[in-house]
């Protein structure tokens, strides 16, 4: 924890840094209003010290205001770091080509004039995008259907549908009209198997637990994993209240299950983050694949894509993943490929498939922007 405290308070410094000397400095203020615009790039760095106070003020209603004004700051900071970079790799671009080719006029977009335009576009653009990715966040998820082609598919699977609901995040920021919601889109679609892919909750028992009242009308068919946020979040009182649902949990385990005359092993593996709180107790694929009987279909439940690869080796056919979000939110959902073998959509690996999705809620700021909540429904398809 101090560790990521210090690497977060250093990034933050970094960050501020830049926003106060190119965006906040060209805009050729008076003294007075340049020092204030410039120590609020700062801010970012509070969020840790605000966090604290949280923890310390025995009032719900501020809590919730203070969290949702933090996040989404963070958010909106995010904008104008993104935006920043991209304007100064164009201005150094152009100021390149200049020199290259000799042409005086391409120097133009560096013009203290046009810098203080951008910055002021900068800012204007960075607010619209805040309100469009709050817009976009807290709104119903939507169904998103995707066929997945199976060569020698078993007939009796032919048509067989998956729901995957995966990332919620349930805190006491999320409302229980859009858990009732979510309920309520599952049981409409009513598929033949109901799946959630880790970080469900992120928050403790005694604050949440009311708001997942609504996933008790999951169909009877719903299998859960564990996310990284699980053990962030109370493990062992989550597992007890979990157990009081009809859940089918997976922790490193496997079952077999039968639609009409096929069976299908669906195999679930506790995320890496529970190495942490259980170093003394085996996880991975190969814990979760153990003894498995024989199968016409084998899917993996596995809440981040990196266990892809060890679970192309034990002949998995498809992978249900999330944890990505699709990087939620602009500049991060262009990075966040960085860090994950698959980030997003239906991959082919190997001989098996995987989906990764973008999640069926958000973390942190409560903004979407370049990526879309979603419930999943997965049809697999013979392909001939």
């Amino acid at each position: 924890m101090w560790v990521f405290l210090l690497v977060f308070l250093l990034v933050t410094a970094v960050w501020g840094t830049y926003l106060s000397y190119r965006l906040i400095r060209p805009l050729g203020l008076s003294p007075g209003w340049t020092l204030f615009l410039r120590l609020l790039m700062y801010l970012p760095m509070l969020i840790p010290m605000v966090y604290m106070l949280r923890r310390a003020l025995d009032n719900a209603f501020l809590n919730q205001v203070l969290e949702v004004v933090v996040l989404t700051s963070l958010a909106y900071y995010s904008f104008l770091l993104g935006l920043s970079i991209f304007r100064d790799l164009a201005v150094g671009v152009s100021y390149l080509l200049g020199r290259l080719l000799h042409n005086k006029y391409l120097d133009f977009f560096g013009s203290s004039r046009v810098l203080r335009s951008s910055c002021l576009t900068i800012i204007g653009a960075s607010t619209l995008m805040l309100f469009l990715g709050l817009y976009n966040a807290l709104g119903m998820p939507a169904v998103k259907a995707v066929e997945v082609p199976i060569k020698e598919l078993h007939p009796s699977l032919d048509g067989f549908q998956i729901v995957q609901l995966t990332d919620i995040h349930v805190d006491d920021l999320k409302r229980e009209k859009l858990i009732r919601e979510i309920s309520a889109a599952v049981d409409v679609i009513s598929p033949d198997l109901t799946v959630i892919t880790g970080d469900l909750v992120d928050g403790q028992v005694e604050t949440c637990a009311h708001l997942l009242e609504p996933f008790r009308d999951l169909p009877d068919n719903t299998f859960l994993i564990t996310g990284n946020h699980e053990y962030y979040s109370g493990f062992d009182s989550w597992m007890d209240h979990f157990r009081t649902f009809h859940f089918r949990i997976l922790l490193d385990q496997h079952e077999l299950i039968r639609h009409q005359e096929a069976r299908i092993l669906i195999a679930g593996v506790t995320d890496p983050a529970s190495e942490n709180s259980f170093p003394d107790r085996p996880r991975g694929v190969e814990v979760a694949a153990k003894d498995a009987p024989p199968a016409d279909f084998k899917i993996l439940l596995a809440h981040q894509p990196g266990e892809i690869h060890d679970a192309e080796k034990f002949g998995f056919d498809l992978q249900l993943s999330g944890h990505t979000h699709g990087g939620q939110f602009f500049p991060w959902n262009y990075l966040v490929d960085l860090f994950h073998p698959y980030v997003r959509g239906l991959n082919r690996h190997g001989n098996m498939w995987i989906y990764v999705s973008q999640g069926t809620g958000f973390w942190g700021p409560p903004i979407r922007l370049g990526t879309r909540s979603e419930i999943t429904l997965l049809t697999l398809k013979r392909e001939d």
